[in-house]
């Protein structure tokens, strides 16, 4: 890990080859990812400390603990999500949450690819296969299955799913308003008011619809990162961040997105090899603003289209 105090840049080596199951011997805020290694990494403010997961047995062996996702809930809680079992931790004491633990079909096989507390202590938890779990007053609720987003003959695994479900969700976030925010691999983005689940298509002029990440910044603007597909090879990139609608965004405004075709390499950070695709919601003939991922000042909205459509280009 590297950080960088506005001078000079520090290296902080990981410690991996010096696990410690004692998680309460150390203290920090930081948490990092450790690879597909069985734990996680914690930053003391001096150096990395490599935690691993109390696990259990793993029969499913394509699955690893390999960490996919962090969300901390409003009483402090950090809610881990590995690809075969989550994880909470309270401070004190590692809870882990399997597929006994969470009552799941012999059918339904974890791998996790996100997790989010959100405002009203609920915990959602995204899946490479089954979709989206729920989990409030200590019951688990499958909640893309309930709402008739799982296909009738579903694989419940990795295979690419038809329009109208939500089975692979690789991403979820609350915006300022309390609706969840769901990005699935192959159909795009989602949002539940509480009430109904409404699907919002991506563009298919771009190479996939898949929604690699979704990030709520200080102005709780969220932002979409896209992936990558090239012809029947999965190329995932690191996503990028635009901000999307201001607050109070009008409701023809809501539904739109916008793609990013190309970021030259000189505006993004110099380890992406890549160019990447980024969708946002916006208001309508808006400007490209500064992120501080990378440099798009000189970009200009291009000719809207009437299915809300816009496509970004940098200024000549």
């Amino acid at each position: 890990m590297n950080s960088y105090d506005g001078k000079k840049f520090t290296t902080y080596p990981t410690q991996t080859h010096n696990p410690t199951m004692e998680w309460n011997k150390t203290s920090g805020d930081l948490w990092f990812n450790a690879g597909e290694k069985d734990g996680l990494n914690r930053f003391d403010g001096k150096k990395m400390n490599y935690l691993l997961f109390p696990k259990p047995n793993n029969t499913n062996l394509e699955n690893s603990f390999g960490l996919t996702d962090l969300s901390k809930d409003k009483n402090g809680t950090l809610w881990i999500a590995t690809y075969a079992a989550l994880f909470s931790y309270d401070g004190k004491k590692t809870t882990i949450f399997d597929h006994e633990k969470l009552k799941l079909k012999a059918n339904e096989n974890l791998h996790i690819r996100s997790v989010l507390a959100d405002s009203k202590g609920r915990i959602w938890i995204g899946n490479n296969g089954i979709g989206v779990l729920l989990m409030e007053h200590d019951k688990t609720i499958h909640f893309s299955e309930i709402h008739g987003l799982i296909q009738k003959h579903s694989s419940k695994n990795g295979n690419r799913s038809p329009a109208g479900t939500m089975e692979h969700v690789f991403a979820v976030e609350e915006d300022s308003e309390g609706n969840i925010w769901f990005g699935d691999r192959d159909t795009g983005a989602w949002k539940y008011d509480g009430k109904n689940v409404i699907h919002y298509t991506i563009n298919n002029k771009l190479s996939t619809p898949m929604i690699w990440s979704i990030y709520k910044d200080k102005r709780n603007n969220l932002l979409f990162g896209m992936a990558l597909e090239k012809s029947h090879n999965r190329r995932v990139g690191t996503p990028l961040s635009v901000p999307l609608s201001p607050k109070g965004a009008s409701a023809e405004a809501v539904g739109r997105f916008i793609r990013v075709d190309t970021v030259p390499l000189g505006e993004i950070n110099s380890t992406t090899r890549s160019p990447m695709r980024v969708c946002r919601r916006s208001m309508p003939n808006s400007t490209c603003s500064t992120d501080r991922s990378f440099s798009m000042r000189n970009c200009r909205v291009n000719t809207p289209s009437p299915s809300g459509i816009e496509a970004f280009k940098p200024n000549a």
